[in-house]
């Protein structure tokens, strides 16, 4: 049985051995409550933004898939294809486009200006990944020389963001090939260049300068921004060309583009699409005005991808909230570590100062 000194000296292990020492690790243990309240201030942090990550993936490939109703509606081969299926849905539907070997196979519609359809579908309802759309200065009947169509460089393979793919030199030279369905005609798409520009860059995206005009300093501009060309073809001034543009890196002007020619399948090519009238009479109205004036409203730049930006944001707090996380469990494992090793201390003073004491039997 031990005696009333064995119990005393048991209860004072507990105890610090030092004014010091005691407020030592009152100081950790306010700095423990503290970090480990922060702790979990950042876990839930984490857990919003992966929860925001896991929404926004999902909304995307909803709004970049197509429904059955319209994918029911894809053409296929040289047949007798129109659009007046779809423009039951759209009106605005004016053409379908597939490059071969991709995922990208969408109709294609017109806006009353490039940013309609930024973040609509194709019923014209709210939609992340948009549409595809031609730019709303070019004739629906693509009966222009010049036509650029965008999309939206999203994730899974959906809209245009197998653009990029086309970096690749082997998948360039692999691909080379696509079809684009308009009313009453069917167009074999040969892509000749993968290209990279500025969204800013007047001279490639300005269609009223190059719409059906200076083709040979149009095809000069195309190449100066080609990063893979084809070495056995190549564009003239008769071409009718197609430009295919999406976001080429988050958050930046820059926009990878596809460069095609477009050459007659199948169907009549008509003069002109009446439809067009006002708006060509708008430009020319624009076109009067003086060169000053005029600049900024001749020139359409291509369209930003809000989504991108706010996705960037949010991606750049993860990461923020993420590394601040990493700090916090390093300073609580310190924390931890300390209080471990005073523990260790005391207990090794008061294992000393009871040896040196008589047993007591």
């Amino acid at each position: 049985m031990k005696n009333p000194e064995t119990k005393n000296a048991a209860k004072k292990e507990k105890k610090p051995t030092s004014k010091r020492e005691a407020t030592l690790e009152k100081a950790i243990d306010i700095a423990d409550r503290v970090i480990s309240a922060l702790t979990v201030v950042f876990f839930v942090l984490l857990m919003l933004v992966g929860g925001y990550a896991l929404l926004d993936s999902y909304l995307v490939y909803k709004s970049g898939s197509l429904p059955d109703d319209i994918a029911e509606l894809k053409p296929s081969g040289l047949q007798n294809y129109t659009l007046a299926s779809l423009q039951e849905i759209n009106p605005d539907i004016v053409a379908w486009i597939r490059v071969d070997g991709t995922h990208m196979d969408y109709p294609v519609v017109r806006g009353k200006d490039n940013t309609e359809y930024l973040n609509r579908d194709y019923r014209k309802e709210h939609a992340t990944a948009g549409s595809v759309f031609l730019d709303y200065r070019n004739d629906r009947l693509f009966n222009d020389r010049y036509s650029i169509v965008y999309g939206h460089n999203m994730r899974a393979d959906l809209m245009f963001s197998d653009i990029k793919r086309f970096e690749n030199k082997q998948f360039f030279a692999t691909h080379r090939s696509g079809r684009l369905w308009v009313e009453g005609r069917i167009y074999r798409m040969e892509i000749l260049y993968y290209a990279k520009f500025n969204a800013f860059d007047n001279d490639v995206y300005n269609l009223i300068t190059y719409r059906n005009d200076n083709a040979e300093q149009l095809i000069d501009e195309l190449k100066r921004g080609a990063v893979n060309v084809r070495d056995d073809d190549e564009l003239t001034v008769g071409d009718k060309i197609l430009l295919l543009s999406t976001c080429n890196t988050m958050g930046s002007n820059d926009r990878a583009v596809l460069v095609a020619r477009l050459v007659l399948e199948a169907g009549d090519e008509t003069v002109g699409d009446e439809s067009d009238l006002s708006r060509l009479e708008a430009e020319k109205e624009i076109l009067k005005r003086k060169d000053g004036e005029a600049s900024e409203e001749t020139v359409e730049m291509a369209p930003e991808d809000k989504h991108w930006m706010l996705n960037g944001i949010v991606r750049q707090a993860a990461l923020v909230a993420l590394s601040i996380l990493v700090v916090v469990i390093f300073v609580v494992l310190g924390v931890q570590r300390l209080k471990l090793a005073m523990k260790r201390k005391r207990k090794a003073e008061e294992d000393e100062k009871n040896k040196k004491k008589p047993e007591n039997k």
